[in-house]
């Protein structure tokens, strides 16, 4: 790639060119055209890219070898403080989570839009204020096993990471909200309890890992990707998000994102991490990220030899949702029976 000075030199051949030859005008166009609108992009680059904060990264990172996917979602109902003890029994270093916005613009703990799944009610998350999404059993749908059923709150951001801290674990939100408030409470509870060394924000949508870094260059961000994120709503690929030529365009979103994700596209984020399905990592993935001074983090493990060819072999961390190195662990004490029942019913 050319830099911004060898542009402005061509551009003054260029100009050269046009004035003392006027032949060559109506040739040179083109080639002018070009080349002003590389300067133009370069120049834009330059100045809108974030820069990583690598520093902080690097302490984050350190120890972290398996994080719990929305705390212990096998144990306790997922993006709990339930689920989340039942991570910090397993002695995981970090726990991610999903946040979403009330009616009232709270940031809570919500993977879906509605609160069908968790809670057995069909109403929007986006459509109730706080005070009415505390009443709800964030454990209506749970099948607990072997254990005595208890009603889940559904948390706030600031309780969730009041829990984390209190615990000593690290934090990683995974959010689908882009809006000011979102942001603006994101990182809020990052700034004010000094937490750059303890949380990494992450998204599906780049523009919002881009965001967050604008409003605070000192946080950590990573971007979370699988193939055909945009044009299907399920990891099978099964579900078109739309229909006729609109998930032709989805697909073709989904290509050019695959593309920028090899290239340019976390230069200009600056994140910190790549979080991906276990499925679509391997060691020149692994390389090509590492290149880019991204760190690998793979979604989900619950595989007790493909987490630890991961972790030993690749250097790549992992969310879980069961904790199979905590099983792994208990082989030899007298509850693992009780464990593995509990786990896998």
């Amino acid at each position: 790639m050319f830099s911004l000075m060898q542009y402005g030199a061509i551009i003054f051949i260029i100009i050269c060119f046009y004035f003392v030859s006027p032949s060559f005008r109506g040739f040179l166009l083109l080639p002018a055209f070009i080349v002003i609108l590389a300067s133009a992009l370069m120049i834009s680059w330059r100045l809108l890219k974030h820069h990583q904060a690598s520093a902080t990264a690097g302490k984050f990172f350190l120890g972290f070898r398996v994080g719990g996917h929305r705390g212990s979602p096998k144990l306790a109902p997922e993006n709990t403080i339930e689920s989340f003890e039942k991570a910090r029994e397993a002695n995981v270093d970090l726990i991610e989570f999903d946040l979403s916005l009330t009616k009232d613009k709270i940031a809570i703990l919500m993977h879906d839009d509605s609160l069908q799944r968790t809670c057995g009610e069909p109403m929007l998350v986006s459509s109730l204020l706080l005070a009415e999404i505390i009443e709800k059993d964030a454990a209506k749908t749970f099948t607990f096993q072997g254990a005595e059923r208890k009603v889940c709150k559904v948390p706030t951001l600031e309780e969730a990471v009041s829990f984390c801290r209190n615990s000593k674990i690290k934090m990683l939100f995974d959010i689908k909200d882009g809006s000011h408030e979102m942001i603006s409470q994101v990182m809020n509870a990052i700034s004010h309890n000094n937490l750059y060394e303890e949380v990494i924000v992450s998204s599906f949508f780049p523009w919002i890992p881009y965001a967050v870094k604008k409003a605070d260059p000192k946080i950590l961000t990573g971007i979370t990707w699988r193939p055909y994120f945009f044009s299907y709503s399920d990891i099978e690929n099964k579900k078109p998000r739309f229909n006729g030529l609109k998930h032709y365009a989805a697909i073709a979103l989904d290509w050019l994102n695959v593309k920028l994700l090899h290239t340019v596209l976390p230069q200009f984020l600056g994140v910190e991490m790549i979080l991906t399905q276990e499925g679509d990592i391997d060691r020149t993935f692994v390389n090509d990220m590492k290149e880019k001074s991204l760190q690998v983090v793979a979604w989900t493990v619950n595989d007790q030899y493909e987490m630890d060819y991961f972790v030993n072999s690749l250097k790549v961390f992992s969310l879980e949702d069961f904790f199979l190195h905590f099983i792994f662990h208990f082989f030899s004490s007298e509850n693992h029976l009780e464990i593995l029942d509990m786990i896998f019913g």
